[in-house]
């Protein structure tokens, strides 16, 4: 049986996330799919600063206080402050109040529909 490269894309925080699979039939691809589609979710429910009761939106949101944070959360954080370091600051993941200063408070199709009207 010969393996085939299939392709599946989702929307996620803001943009398209593509993933490729390579495996011997369309079932078992969907099946994978399924699978990702469900871990890419979780993340963005997770750690987008755009979900209310995400665990960045609770961290953001204690800013100078205690904020218990998963083990998952501070690899993440650990991993961002490494690319900050690595870039000499152009990569700056600290910069939501200049986010929301300047108007970026809310998702770009929040935005979008807001300049619209």
């Amino acid at each position: 049986m010969s393996r085939t490269a299939f392709s599946n894309t989702i929307k996620a925080m803001n943009t398209d996330v593509c993933a490729v699979i390579v495996c011997d039939d369309e079932v078992s691809a969907k099946h994978e799919f399924e699978k990702i589609r469900e871990e890419i979710i979780a993340l963005e429910n997770r750690f987008s600063r755009f979900k209310e009761y995400s665990e960045l939106s609770k961290l953001n949101e204690s800013a100078g206080g205690f904020f218990q944070a998963s083990n998952e959360m501070i690899e993440l954080l650990l991993r961002a402050k490494k690319s900050y370091e690595m870039t000499f600051g152009i990569f700056n993941p600290a910069i939501l109040p200049v986010l929301k200063k300047i108007g970026y408070d809310k998702t770009f199709d929040k935005i979008k529909e807001k300049k619209m009207r």
